[in-house]
């Protein structure tokens, strides 16, 4: 293990499913700070929805024009700011802003990569 490092896991997408991240939102207890390029999964949202209702701060940055996602993240984004949550486009600095992870009362955190297949 890396220095400062207790543990790591692997979940691998889509194989392992919502569960892996859901239980990671729902493991938060003061603070969830996410980053997200596109949003869609309706039980993340509802995690991110429940975290926010029993106390936990979360701040959410999100991908304002995910590439030929038609609206993109435009509508989760006004359901996330109804709830409450703080919720930001990602900075112009960079053409499409491709992050995911979330880091969970400053202490803990899960990180996604795209993965690419190759084409048979």
């Amino acid at each position: 293990m890396a220095a400062g490092l207790d543990q790591a896991q692997l979940y691998v997408e889509p194989d392992d499913g919502s569960g892996p991240i859901v239980q990671f939102i729902s493991s938060a207890r003061q603070s969830l700070d996410v980053a997200m390029y596109l949003l869609s999964d309706k039980d993340v949202i509802a995690a991110l929805e429940s975290a926010e209702k029993r106390g936990v701060k979360v701040r959410m940055m999100l991908e304002e024009h995910p590439y030929e996602t038609g609206s993109g993240n435009k509508a989760v984004e006004a359901q996330l700011r109804v709830a409450k949550i703080l919720t930001n486009w990602s900075p112009g600095t960079f053409a499409l802003s491709h992050d995911k992870y979330a880091v969970a009362d400053n202490r803990t955190a899960q990180i996604g990569r795209a993965s690419c297949r190759e084409r048979v």
